[in-house]
């Protein structure tokens, strides 16, 4: 399998993570491209040019990191990421994760592009959204009955760690202390610290 991923991407994060903690590594080639410079691999295997992208053994390509989990996690059931017995809560995490995620790269994006995108309405939006979501992040996870780790611990701590990459002036940490250290608790996990986006790699 062949996946197209970059080293700040949160979504491609969380895909790379997930092949870690199903020991997937030596099936997957990861290839690292630019989505913002329209690489002609990653347009030819999405023509949204979003990233990531699996390419599977039978030569489909699978978009979105939802999508691919779901297919790991199908070709490669153990172990599970997705407990039966905890589904429901697992899929509210995952929910709440690609959520934030998608708030904070849609400002990051917007910053890229326009200096004065602080003032825009639908950043605004979005950065009010994030204030929101992070009380409910810190919820769910508290009332989380798994004790392994699952899809949505690896979205929801993926989504915390952009934000601080991305808003290192954000003091949800401050104010959401326990959250804080339910994220210390698994940074160390190697899933996640060998995932970890490249200082040098940010733009």
């Amino acid at each position: 399998m062949k996946l197209l991923s970059s080293p700040t991407s949160p979504y491609a994060r969380v895909v790379r993570a997930v092949i870690k903690e199903k020991s997937l590594d030596y099936e997957v080639n990861i290839i690292e491209v630019d989505p913002w410079a329209n690489p002609n691999i990653l347009v030819a295997a999405n023509p949204f040019c979003r990233i990531p992208v699996l390419t599977t053994a039978t030569g489909i390509e699978l978009s979105e990191s939802l999508v691919i989990a779901l297919y790991l996690e199908k070709m490669y059931p153990d172990p599970t990421l997705l407990p039966p017995s905890h589904i429901e809560q697992v899929l509210h995490k995952v929910a709440l994760g690609i959520g934030l995620i998608d708030s904070a790269v849609a400002i990051v994006a917007a910053k890229k592009f326009d200096s004065a995108a602080e003032s825009n309405l639908i950043v605004q939006r979005r950065v009010a959204a994030i204030d929101r979501t992070l009380p409910t992040i810190f919820t769910a996870v508290e009332a989380s009955t798994n004790n392994d780790v699952d899809l949505g611990d690896l979205y929801i701590a993926v989504s915390l760690e952009y934000i601080d990459l991305r808003f290192p002036n954000m003091t949800w940490r401050q104010t959401l202390p326990k959250l804080a250290d339910w994220l210390e608790s698994l940074v160390s996990r190697p899933a996640l610290a060998e995932t970890a986006p490249v200082v040098s790699h940010i733009s």
